[in-house]
């Protein structure tokens, strides 16, 4: 009833609005017979046409969709200032100079973990240093730390209390940093055979992603399985880790840039990866934040506003001590998030000395 009445209700007051102006109108208007005479305007001159207004420039949409930049609107977030880069890296430096971990702690593989995490902070700082002097102490650094886990003995049995496969990535990788800083590793050549067999025969039971890591640390390219298609609808933090760790794994773990990629496949990455950067900047994914920043410079796609912003975002997040974890977290809590700031704080350094 009351639905009927409100719709009453309004076409009545419809009818008034029209009927009273009408009514009104007619009563007062002059009769024709009246002899009043109706003053009426003069036309106005006519004036020529103006000019129809410019265009408007056009909007352009920035491919990752995140916003417009036009040139009635604000231009979009600038690259990282190099001396903000350059202070950022010497802060965490010194963090990583207050204290070293024990490959052979009483954290077990963990240690052996984390002391690999710590090598590899040093190995992303020697290679964006452009001072030769400098570089040189930083390799220094790299090879002081290496040559203490080549102990054979206790390094095999270190790994002999680890179930399963544990520690032998650690291994690759570490080995992998010797060859690059021109480390002998005769003497753990047996562990790191034992280790590239174990991780052989596992790579059947591991997810794509490890698997291109593993092929990446034996040298055989050709066993890394292709790539997604990638849906960023259907991503969520494991299958964004995911894609990190294989783009990783493509770049000898963020050791070179990648190779040239495919159209479609770049247009894939360019349509997902800013995306999954800012959604894991909010989300505080500390590390995997990081490693999304890396992946971005690293396949090339510095120019998107997720890449910008998120570096942006990424130098703020840096604690007082100089590293990125959270601070009410332990050092070993902290330094997986500081080693993957690390890596993209260098290559974004590298990149703006390329000019790229």
């Amino acid at each position: 009833m009351r639905r009927i009445w409100r719709e009453s209700r309004g076409f009545l007051i419809g009818l008034l609005a029209v009927a009273v102006p009408v009514g009104a109108f007619l009563l007062l208007r002059p009769s024709p017979d009246s002899g009043e005479r109706i003053e009426t305007a003069a036309p106005a001159p006519v004036r020529p046409a103006a000019a129809p207004p410019a265009p408007a420039p056009p909007i352009q949409i920035d491919r990752t969709g995140l916003r417009e930049a036009g040139a009635a609107l604000p231009g979009p977030t600038p690259l990282p200032d190099p001396d903000m880069v350059l202070r950022a890296l010497s802060r965490a430096e010194g963090w990583l100079r207050a204290h070293e971990i024990d490959p052979f702690g009483g954290g077990g593989v963990d240690s052996l973990r984390l002391f690999a995490l710590e090598v590899q902070c040093w190995d992303r700082l020697w290679r964006a240093e452009r001072d030769p002097e400098r570089g040189a102490a930083l390799e220094e650094e790299v090879r002081r730390r290496l040559r203490r886990v080549l102990d054979p003995d206790r390094l095999a049995g270190r790994l002999r209390v680890a179930e399963g496969a544990a520690g032998w990535l650690e291994l690759l990788v570490l080995a992998s940093l010797s060859a690059d800083h021109g480390v002998e590793t005769g003497a753990i050549a047996p562990l790191l055979a034992e280790a590239a067999r174990g991780l052989s025969a596992a790579a059947g039971r591991m997810p794509p992603s490890m698997r291109a890591i593993v092929a990446s640390l034996l040298g055989r390219p050709e066993e890394r399985p292709p790539y997604g298609p990638y849906r960023l609808v259907a991503m969520g933090v494991a299958e964004a880790d995911a894609l990190s760790q294989r783009i990783l794994a493509e770049t000898d773990l963020a050791r070179r840039f990648h190779d040239p990629i495919d159209p479609e496949q770049l247009r894939n990455l360019r349509e997902t990866l800013p995306h999954l950067a800012l959604s894991n900047a909010l989300l505080r994914n500390r590390e995997l934040f990081a490693d999304l920043l890396s992946c971005l410079a690293l396949v090339g796609l510095t120019d998107t506003y997720g890449y910008r912003e998120g570096m942006r975002i990424l130098l703020e997040q840096q604690d007082g001590d100089g590293s990125f974890g959270d601070p009410a977290g332990s050092r070993a809590v902290r330094l997986a998030p500081t080693a993957g700031a690390l890596t993209a704080l260098t290559l974004e350094r590298i990149r703006a000395e390329r000019g790229s």
